[in-house]
């Protein structure tokens, strides 16, 4: 026989197995729920509602008020059959009164309540749901709100349902959240289990209530339960333990809202009174004379002398049974709501305000879970108008959208990804999640999205998600910034840099004048002909589902029960080898090349045990390859190409525990481990997303964590990745100088620096000490070089320093390099340089100019007051530290780059003052006021948008040695002023050479002697040393100031110097600069070598045998060259 064939034979095969495994190993007393029947005959005896084909396992099947038997016959008709008790009466032969959660129930037919016709085809009846029941999205089937998201709910639907719980009656399961009865509560049986996520939930046994209450609920003394009012004194032990609702004393009935049985002390609703029911035992709610009825909570039934809730008012219920006057309004008619009532917006009902906001439709325009709510807790449909062109009347719950099935007459449910809100990945396609649920997903529940970024606090409570601007939406942040509008207020993309595909519709509302009210006009499914609907969608995503997904499922079984569905037939991709149609045709199909193991059972389902000494069951299509082994062996999980098989852990049953084998493909590599091992995430390099760590601890990380300053792995590796120190001239991973000859470069400079301008400050000192005259040139002489050799002393500090941190990071640079080049430390060194630097031209400038006009003006050399020469070294200071300390102002002018905290705003952790100034203008213009978000005291309310800021890459943080950025391109910030020094600095070495030249030229000229003596004083010999002295100057100058300023120049025309060019200037040519400059002036060097030769001279006179009288003439000799050589250097003549 064929697999269609068994279709046609067996319609209700498969539907009785799909989800009755689990019901079959089950029995009232190992689940602990015990359904008790009370015909007047059996006395308290208590027994297992149930039949040959279904066997309980939850007290779910037990009706609320009346232990009524599933199937009452028509010799019972004063049996209580009332609609507010959640019971039916089937309009069969039987006259059979059912829950009314059966009436058109698929998956047990025979406790289900149908009508048929003559051929005894099965007619599915129509029936309206009350308040408190939720419909079928498949069919006209309505399941009481506890029943929901449970084997005894809707067929077909396996996605959670989110209820908010009614507080007055119901608890909210805390992990599974599902909403029981509060009698549920403490009665000795886990109901908060008993759910289709499979997960474990105590909690309505864990503890009871705090309290009851009052005037609804009456407190059992043993198990502290509470149960209703209208159960004290009925007659049945509904405190187990002590069955103190049937001791205690006759309760005091509420006026206006109960009334007392007299004979038993018992109280009930007034809505009891004329029902057609007698449920006081002296029939005291029987009265026939007219019952009055309270204008303001109740409505009157005229023909049955009833008065029931406002509240039942159009709930679509004849309440008023003989007439249906409850229903039959006028639909123009208004009704006026109480304080406490909510009032629908069409004014068509008044509603208890518990049912507001909960999940279901209770007003036909949707109201009380829309407009009524901050969060809508519904899906209105788009393009279903309502009444007189309003709102579309057509809702539906969350967990309805987005499943493959349109819902939705105009299929906006499947298209949910068009609007704003928070979006995932679920089944190949971008799916809205509504606001509400985010607040559900705490740490122990099952959420919604695969990748498990719906879960916004972490377990440590920190906020992983985003918030929009309007303080009420939130977004994943994996939204921000990726092209698609998802806040409402755009602040998802038009504060992101650098800018994405949304940046035109940002520049068309933000920039360009236009009122933020613009924006609500953005992604409402109405193109207003210009950008606003441009950018709602990620048309590649939709596209690629829309491509593959082109293979409508087979409804034939569901078309055999004449069964009119109220969805579209779902989409799947046939023969990917993973089932996504309820009777798996997308696989088992003829056209299939490759057919699936379970395939051979054509649509029926394949047999396993998944019980250890149970017997074959079946496993649906809903457990083949979905990751966890239902069956002990594994058969529902072989042959799932579409996932990663690897032990991806455990997860509770509620009888036991199931084992996870498998994820999806999509799950692997996506940043998030869920094998065990990791192995899910091993193998990740090409995605250019993963980053290892060397030690493994963790595994990985996010790829865009590297280069952050922080250390996400353990041994620091992602903070030193090897290629990012390829172009750096100084550098490499390991050492702040990498080239080992600069290293030792350093502590040389810096030590020759130090100790040579230290000699020359002792012996300027005692040089300005025995000085009697300031206001001469020799005295300023000496002054200038004293400042001179302090200028300069200050580069050798700075190399000390720079080689003491070089030392400090050996082995380990990369770890603190963003931390280094920001810090205050590398800013001192670079300001110390270029005090030292300019100090020590503009004093060479001074003292240029001091001996050229003693050249010129021979006779003036005591004319030189000394306060001018104090002026002109505080002015030479002054200027350096003008240099030095302006680009330490962190403008724009001299800011290259801002080091910020990992931000989803930005790519890199290193951004340019632009993208900073634009951040802050676009999200201050989004919210209207200024937002202080960089850097404010918002990080509390909004942490994703707070962006903290490390440091700054300056004018002396472009490489690690801190050297000015002298060689600054046009396009660099630093270009004007570095320009306005290197121009300055030009000028003065121009200076300075062509003062020494004029120098050398006057010492060419041969003065007529004017004494005997002057030839002496004045004669080649020394003429001969002052232009080797000058051209040693000349030289050193050049050599060691005009390759700076040339290469400056070849920077500033564009031209992009080899990184040799920095190392060489800042580590050898302003050292050494700074080494021989107090040297040459100062005649230090001199002064050695004549000390050194006089002690040679002595040596050898000694041994000649010259005695005291050599002695004299070579102390002579070298004291009057002494005088001479210090003549000629501050005559220069």
């Amino acid at each position: 026989m064929t697999s269609s064939a068994i279709i046609l034979c067996c319609p209700f095969l498969l539907l009785l197995l799909v989800n009755d495994g689990f019901a079959r190993e089950m029995n009232c007393t190992s689940s602990g729920h015990v359904c008790r029947s009370m015909p007047q005959d059996a006395g308290n005896k208590q027994e297992c509602m149930s039949d040959e084909s279904y066997i309980s396992p939850k007290r779910d099947y037990c009706p609320e008020t009346h232990d009524a038997p599933l199937n009452s016959s028509s010799g019972r008709p004063d049996f209580p059959c009332r609609p507010e008790d959640g019971v039916f009466r089937c309009p069969d032969e039987n006259d059979n009164c059912v829950r009314r959660s059966q009436v058109n129930k698929l998956m047990a037919p025979k406790e289900s309540c149908h009508r048929r016709n003559r051929n005894r085809d099965v007619q599915f009846i129509r029936m309206p749901c009350s308040d408190d029941e939720i419909e079928c999205k498949t069919h006209n089937r309505c399941v009481k709100r506890f029943e929901l998201n449970t084997a005894l709910g809707c067929e077909y639907e396996s996605r959670t349902v989110y209820l908010r719980c009614h507080e007055a009656d119901e608890f909210e399961c805390k992990i599974s959240h599902r909403c029981i009865p509060r009698r549920w509560v403490r009665d000795g049986t886990v109901d908060c289990s008993f759910n289709n996520a499979n997960v474990t939930d105590t909690s309505d046994e864990d503890e009871r209530f705090a309290e009851c209450h009052e005037k609804r609920e009456f407190r059992c003394n043993a198990s502290g339960r509470c149960i209703p009012r209208e159960l004290v004194r009925d007659g049945r032990r509904d405190c187990p333990l002590d069955g103190s609702d049937e001791t205690t004393a006759p309760l005091q009935c509420i006026f206006g809202t109960e009334i007392r049985c007299e004979r038993e002390g018992r109280c009930i609703p007034r809505y009891r009174v004329n029902d057609g029911y007698q449920d006081c035992e002296a029939g005291d709610d029987v009265i026939e004379e007219k019952f009055r009825c309270d204008p303001r909570l109740e409505f009157r039934c005229e023909v049955e002398n009833r008065c029931i809730p406002r509240q039942w008012i159009r709930n679509g219920i004849a309440d008023c049974a003989l007439t249906g006057s409850d229903e039959a309004m006028d639909d123009g008619t208004v009704v006026t709501c109480a304080d406490d009532e909510f009032r629908c917006h069409d004014g068509s009902r008044c509603l208890e305000t518990k049912y507001r906001c909960d999940g279901v439709q209770n007003c036909a325009d949707c109201s009380d879970e829309v407009e009524a709510c901050s969060e809508p807790r519904l899906f209105r449909c788009v393009n279903s108008t309502g009444a007189s062109g309003g709102p579309s009347q057509v809702c539906i719950p969350w967990a309805h959208t987005c499943d493959g099935a349109e819902n939705c007459p105009d299929g906006s449910d499947e298209r949910t990804d068009h609007m704003p809100g928070f979006k995932c990945i679920i089944d190949q396609r971008k799916c809205l999640v509504p606001q509400f649920l985010l607040h559900l997903n705490n740490k122990n529940d099952v959420t919604i999205c695969p990748d498990r970024r719906d879960r916004c606090h972490d377990d440590a409570g920190e906020f992983k998600c985003a918030r929009c601007l309007d303080n009420s939406t939130t977004i994943a942040q994996q939204q921000l910034c990726d092209g698609i509008i998802d806040c409402p207020d755009l602040s998802d993309e038009c504060a992101c840099d650098p800018s994405r595909g949304a940046e035109p519709l940002c520049v068309a509302v933000l920039d360009e004048g236009r009122n933020r009210s613009s924006s609500a006009s953005v992604c409402d499914w109405r193109a207003d002909g210009g950008l606003d609907e441009r950018f709602c969608e990620d048309n590649e995503v939709r596209d690629k589902y829309d491509a593959t997904h082109d293979y409508v499922c087979h409804d034939d079984v569901l078309s055999r029960l004449n069964l009119t569905l109220k969805v579209k037939p779902k989409r799947a991709v046939l023969c990917d080898e993973k089932t996504e149609c309820l009777f798996r045709d997308d696989e088992c199909n003829t056209s299939c090349p490759h057919q699936l193991s379970f395939c051979r059972f054509g649509n029926n389902p394949q047999y396993c045990t998944k019980e250890l000494g149970s017997v074959m069951q079946p496993f649906t299509a809903q457990e083949t390859c979905n990751g966890i082994a239902d069956c002990l062996n594994g058969e529902d999980e072989m042959d799932c190409p579409d996932r990663f098989m690897c032990d991806a852990g455990v997860r509770q049953g509620m009888l036991r525990t199931f084992k996870i084998v498998s994820i999806p493909m999509k799950s692997y590599c996506d940043l998030q481990a869920d094998c065990i091992d990791q192995s899910d995430e091993r193998y990740c390099g090409k995605s250019n997303t993963h980053f290892y760590c060397k030690n493994g601890e963790p595994l990985f990380i996010d790829k865009k964590k590297c280069l952050d300053g922080k250390a996400d792995c353990t041994d620091r590796s992602d903070e030193c990745p090897l290629d990012e120190y390829d172009n750096n001239p100084f550098s490499d991973p390991k050492e702040l100088f990498k080239n080992i000859l600069m290293r030792i470069c350093v502590w040389v400079t810096g030590t020759c620096s130090t100790i040579a301008n230290l000699f020359v400050l002792v012996f300027s000192q005692r040089k300005l000490q025995r000085c009697r005259q300031k206001n001469s040139v020799a005295y300023c002489n000496r002054l200038l070089v004293f400042n001179l050799a302090f200028a300069d002393l200050l580069m050798g500090v700075s190399l000390f320093i720079l080689a003491n941190k070089s030392l400090q990071f050996s082995g380990s640079y990369c770890f603190y390099d963003l931390e280094w080049r920001t810090s205050s430390t590398c800013n001192l060194i670079g300001t110390l340089t270029v005090i030292s630097t300019q100090t020590s031209i503009n004093i060479l400038v001074v003292l240029t100019s001091l001996r050229l006009y003693v050249t010129i003006q021979p006779m003036t050399l005591s004319m030189v007051r000394h306060r001018l020469c104090w002026i002109l070294i505080v002015l030479s200071w002054m200027i350096a530290f003008t240099f030095a300390t302006v680009p330490l102002f962190k403008s724009d002018s001299f800011v290259s780059a801002i080091w910020i905290e990992p931000s989803p705003y930005f790519n890199n952790t290193l951004i340019t003052p632009h993208a900073k100034h634009k951040y802050i203008a676009r999200s201050d213009a989004m919210a209207g006021h200024e937002t202080a978000f960089y850097g404010g005291a918002t990080q509390a309310d909004f942490p994703t948008r707070y962006v903290r800021e490390l440091g700054a890459f300056g004018y002396y943080s472009n490489h690690s040695v801190c050297f000015p950025n002298l060689y600054a391109s046009p396009q660099s910030p630093h270009f004007s002023f570095s320009l306005m020094m290197v121009a300055y600095n030009t000028i003065a070495i121009a200076f300075i050479a062509g003062s020494y030249v004029t120098i050398y030229r006057k010492s060419l000229v041969r003065h007529r002697p004017t004494s005997p003596d002057a030839k002496l004083q004045v004669g080649d010999p020394e003429r001969k040393t002052l232009r080797r002295r000058i051209t040693v100057v000349v030289v050193t100058n050049n050599l060691c100031l005009l390759p700076i300023c040339v290469m400056a120049c070849m920077s500033f025309a564009g031209y992009a110097l080899p990184p040799e060019a920095y190392s060489i200037s800042s580590v050898i040519l302003l050292p050494v600069n700074s080494f021989l400059n107090p040297v040459i002036y100062s005649t230090l060097h001199h002064r050695f070598y004549r000390k050194l030769r006089s002690s040679i001279e002595r040596l050898r006179s000694r041994k000649a045998g010259g005695g005291r009288q050599g002695d004299f003439r070579l102390a002579t000799s070298v004291g009057m060259t002494e005088d001479v050589t210090e003549q000629i250097e501050l005559n220069s003549t």
